[in-house]
């Protein structure tokens, strides 16, 4: 009841940021607080469902399918809000018209089109876009997201051009398939279905899926069901569909070495996994290859100039300058120094983590786990809808640290108010700190559990 009244509240005041409007009159600390109070308020489900989870199997089957039917009528109900604080549906929105018309997305920032000669087409897409052009975020850089986002985006513009709710529709209809595929996994970790409540009715992942439409809705069933393949030890068709995960969004490239452990012991199929993986690598950078690798580049300008909503990455950041003060008075180099030895940090915990044969499918899970916690803490963009990565396979173990990020995550939205108030210092002086702390003592917690539960022995996972 409570979480169908604030989705019908969210629908319902969610007009007044609608993009027409000036940030300055739109109602965002009321926003964020109303938010936060959904999201931390959420946190009781979690031992709700460890009780009820030793009800019988029948009862839990009943309750699963009421609470799937309940969570996909909060995202319908959702088709009908105005999207909050976000605008990268724009972006998805123009990159399937280009798609979709056999252009390069990858060819041109939005920012350029305009120098396009009078008779091209992407200039008469431009004007027939209505508001989406004109609201793409970063007009200056090129498309930063791979060929098989780009797919699904044109898919959008072939069932209705510029229309957010076909977006929204793909999007939920993804989602649907993440449900089922966190039930799979959840019998195969032998526990209860009702664990999947804590994802599917979580406001995180209503806000961001359903009301903001973000990419990650396509990313997360592809990512699943390569690890659910693994189990099933279908693994040349894991590592089939982890191939075009990594076209979606590049980071499940760092679950390479974890999908394909199980094929140490076998040669031939290790190689072809490999180029299997190979094959889809080359045919996913090659349109971005021609279309120009420069400082327009989206890729270009993510890995070198994006920081948002971290506390760490700062503070390193302030520590490499002090640091290469006596040596360098560069300003770029401290943080291109940092970003460098996080993303080594990052991929030698991966290979890791992969280290050890698979003791069966939590063994997987934990791992997969292991690898996205820490690119998550060492990002140095951590927005809120990248806490979704690894929320599904929270609820496929015990733990608590990223249910409490998915709880404190709506502190994200405060930044809005502090810019828009010329305050936004407080933000990352000292909100960014509120927020990140509970998660990291969360997630220590976690880790300490864990390492006083015995080790499981290996299997053929």
């Amino acid at each position: 009841m409570v979480l169908a009244l604030g989705v019908i509240v969210t629908v319902t005041f969610s007009a007044s940021f609608a993009l027409e409007h000036p940030r300055s009159s739109m109602p965002i600390a009321p926003f964020a607080a109303y938010f936060l109070a959904m999201a931390v308020g959420f946190l009781a489900m979690t031992p709700l469902v460890a009780r009820s989870s030793t009800l019988d199997m029948s009862d839990v089957c009943a309750l699963t399918a009421v609470m799937f039917l309940f969570g996909l009528g909060l995202r319908l109900t959702l088709l009908a809000s105005t999207p909050i604080l976000e605008v990268d549906f724009n972006r998805y929105l123009w990159d399937g018209a280009l798609t979709a018309h056999g252009f390069n997305p990858y060819a041109i920032a939005p920012a350029d089109v305009s120098r396009l000669p009078y008779d091209d087409l992407r200039l008469e897409l431009a004007k027939a876009s209505g508001t989406v052009f004109e609201n793409i975020s970063y007009p200056e850089l090129k498309t930063i997201y791979p060929p098989v986002a780009q797919a699904t985006f044109a898919l959008a513009y072939y069932f209705a051009p510029w229309s957010l709710t076909a977006w929204r529709i793909i999007c939920i209809a993804a989602d649907v398939a993440t449900f089922a595929l966190i039930v799979a996994l959840l019998a195969a970790c032998r526990r209860s279905p009702l664990w999947a409540v804590l994802y599917w009715w979580n406001p995180l992942v209503l806000k961001e899926l359903a009301n903001s439409a973000h990419m990650e809705a396509i990313l997360l069933p592809q990512v699943l069901a390569a690890l659910l393949l693994v189990v099933r030890r279908r693994h040349l068709s894991a590592a089939l569909v982890l191939g075009l995960a990594i076209g979606t969004k590049l980071w499940p490239v760092l679950l390479i070495p974890l999908i394909l452990r199980p094929l140490v012991g076998a040669p031939l199929r290790l190689a072809t996994a490999l180029l299997i993986l190979a094959g889809l690598g080359i045919a996913c950078a090659l349109p971005v290859w021609l279309g120009g690798i420069g400082q327009t580049s989206g890729f270009v300008g993510f890995a070198t100039q994006w920081t948002t909503n971290s506390a760490l990455f700062p503070l390193l950041e302030r520590a490499a300058t002090a640091l290469l003060a006596p040596i360098s008075p560069s300003p770029v180099l401290p943080g291109l120094l940092v970003r460098t030895v996080a993303a080594l940090a990052i991929a030698v915990a991966a290979l890791v983590l992969a280290w050890r044969p698979i003791a069966g499918a939590r063994d997987l899970v934990a791992r997969a786990t292991g690898t996205m916690t820490v690119l998550l803490l060492l990002s140095p963009a951590q927005f809120p809808w990248y806490v979704l990565w690894v929320l599904p396979f929270a609820v496929l173990q015990p733990g608590h640290g990223w249910h409490v990020a998915a709880a404190v995550m709506p502190l994200y939205y405060t930044a809005f108010h502090f810019h828009t108030t010329g305050t936004y210092a407080v933000f990352e002086r000292y909100v960014v700190w509120a927020l990140w702390l509970p998660i990291w003592l969360a997630l220590a917690a976690d880790v300490r559990r864990a390492m006083r539960t015995p080790r499981p022995t290996a299997s053929a996972a």
